[in-house]
């Protein structure tokens, strides 16, 4: 039988791939990590 795979990409704003997931949950978890951080950098 035939498998489809689905993965999700996160890009950066310059469109380059950071990250490549097989869930959307992965991906979103991903994605509030880097928010995160990027919220500490401003911080300080």
């Amino acid at each position: 039988g035939n498998v489809i795979r689905t993965s999700y990409e996160v890009e950066d704003a310059n469109e380059d791939v950071i990250g490549r997931f097989g869930s959307l949950a992965e991906a979103e978890k991903f994605i509030k990590l880097l928010c995160h951080l990027n919220f500490e950098e401003k911080a300080f």
